[in-house]
């Protein structure tokens, strides 16, 4: 029984820090978002290169990547976590946490 109880905990450890990690990239995208902005400027006007927007261009792919990154992460806690508690059915159970898919 402590096992479950730590399995459980573990997996409710694991969609906490995903949870984190998520919010934490969303930043980091509106960050490159906005740097991507500012060298897009910066070029209209000769104060960048090209070189200088594809580097934010690239940036911006990176900290989406990551982003997606932590919504896979999240998705497999929860995958995990009711996998342990025995309720786990597919994609029907993720809805739970994500909502329909509609929606």
């Amino acid at each position: 029984m402590d096992q479950v109880r730590l399995a459980v905990q573990s997996g409710v450890d694991h969609i906490e820090v995903a949870s984190q990690v998520i919010e934490a990239m969303e930043l980091n995208v509106e960050r490159a978002e906005e740097a991507l902005r500012i060298a897009e400027n910066n070029y209209g006007v000769g104060l960048a290169t090209t070189l200088d927007v594809m580097d934010a261009q690239g940036g911006l792919a990176k900290a989406k990547m990551e982003w997606v990154q932590g919504l896979y992460d999240k998705a497999l806690a929860c995958a995990e976590l009711l996998w342990v508690v025995g309720e786990f059915t597919g994609a029907e159970a993720l809805e739970r946490f994500y909502g329909t898919r509609d929606g």
